[in-house]
């Protein structure tokens, strides 16, 4: 075979790939896609309507209903733990779901039950201490994935908390490895805080959406 002579009329005449064409999945193909092939490497954060197409109302309830714990539910429908609470939130079950499927068994009144020095705690907190702020490892899947840097300040007895960047007035998110957890700032920060009022304990995290922005309330 001979080698081939280059044609300039031709090649002038050539116009190149075709038109490129998008296509955007809706949240259901693309909830079906992460089911059957998980989510790309480089990691992906689904929204809240990815998740309710991939885990509807109904089958959450089902789920909750069977027994099905929240480990089994977020590794079956490959969803973080932040996004199956704001799915329970999202559609009333949060009062109504349960962890285990308790057996119909009658126990003694008078078993003294022992009881954690540290509870698990399974929704988005807040702890503040004398020697440290630090966000658990719900409310960092819930509302801080991806983040670094963040404001955090006081506001009518609540702790208010807002992703930023390093300005010189934010505080990093210092990640724990082994809790998943996240303290924020050093123990500076905590005298801080507790300076402008806010007093040591435990407050639940949630989003004020009219303000847009992320704050706790201390827990009775």
């Amino acid at each position: 075979m001979g080698t081939p002579v280059p044609d300039r009329k031709r090649e002038e005449q050539s116009v190149g790939s075709g038109e490129v064409v998008t296509y955007r999945l809706t949240a259901k193909e693309l909830a079906d896609v992460i089911s059957r092939y998980g989510p790309p490497k480089g990691g992906m954060r689904m929204t809240l309507e990815d998740a309710k197409a991939a885990l509807p109302r109904e089958e959450l309830i089902e789920l909750l209903a069977n027994g099905t714990t929240k480990r089994e539910i977020v590794t079956r429908y490959r969803i973080s733990i932040g996004m199956l609470y704001q799915l329970l939130s999202e559609y009333g079950l949060r009062e109504q779901q349960t962890e285990t499927k308790q057996e119909d068994v009658q126990f003694p009144d008078d078993v003294d039950w022992c009881k954690p020095i540290c509870p698990r705690i399974d929704y988005p907190s807040l702890s503040i201490t004398s020697k440290q702020v630090r966000l658990n490892s719900v409310a960092i899947n819930a509302y801080f994935g991806g983040i670094t840097w963040v404001k955090i300040g006081a506001y009518k007895g609540k702790v208010v908390i807002v992703a930023s960047n390093d300005d010189g007035n934010s505080f990093r998110l210092n990640k724990e490895k082994e809790t998943a957890g996240s303290k924020i700032g050093s123990q500076s920060l905590a005298g801080q805080i507790i300076r402008k009022g806010i007093q040591p304990g435990r407050y639940a995290v949630k989003k004020n959406e009219r303000l847009g922005w992320i704050e706790a309330e201390k827990v009775d």
